[in-house]
């Protein structure tokens, strides 16, 4: 991110030379006061929705991982299954034994069971890894906007003249506009709710 406090006071400097209005002109006072009613609801705004993004991803992306704990155990054999099909074989040798047949001794191609996970467990997974990872990445960014907002209220205010208050003011706020910070932070629930989505469907066909 541009250090915007250093452009701010280069914006400053170059412009000091063409100031023409009082730095303690009462017009200052009053774009300053509407100014901070604006930035303050645009900042508690943005800061109460991240609040909230960020209490239900992380309830969220615990409880998907409760999920995908269970669902990647399909992804590899059972020993259940394998120690079941290994006494099997034990018993029929022992029974031919017992009978005086000859025994067969099984090749390891045909001990071993192959086992390949179905189509449906490994999309399963796809989809509630893919959901896991929108979560963590929409609390990332819900943290990096409150970050953001706290720091553009500090360089505003950082400022003790009017005028100087007043132009980092404007300076930032023309920031705000020119990254589109609005159309980032709307689209932070929106990929929560295609995280919500892969989740049920996984869920779906996981049940």
């Amino acid at each position: 991110m541009p250090d915007l406090e250093k452009d701010g006071e280069n914006i400053q400097a170059d412009n000091s030379s063409k100031q023409t209005i009082d730095p303690t002109d009462k017009m200052w006072s009053l774009y300053l006061a509407e100014a901070e009613k604006v930035d303050k609801a645009l900042v508690e705004s943005w800061t109460g929705d991240m609040d909230g993004i960020l209490i239900f991803a992380g309830l969220f992306s615990a409880s998907v991982t409760a999920f995908i704990i269970e669902s990647y155990k399909k992804l590899s054999p059972d020993s259940g299954d394998t120690t079941v099909a290994l006494l099997v074989q034990i018993s029929s040798q022992l029974e031919a034994l017992s009978s005086g047949t000859n025994v067969t001794a099984t090749p390891p191609s045909q001990t071993n069971i192959q086992f390949r996970p179905t189509t449906s467990m490994v999309t399963v997974n796809i989809l509630w890894f893919l959901s896991l990872a929108l979560g963590l990445a929409c609390a990332l960014s819900a943290t990096l906007v409150q970050q953001w907002a706290r720091n553009y209220l500090q360089l505003i205010e950082r400022r003790p003249m009017p005028n100087q208050h007043a132009r980092m003011r404007a300076y930032m706020y023309e920031g705000v506009k020119m990254f589109k910070m609005t159309a980032v932070i709307e689209a932070i629930p929106t990929l929560l709710h295609i995280s919500l989505l892969l989740f049920f469907i996984g869920l779906v066909i996981f049940l």
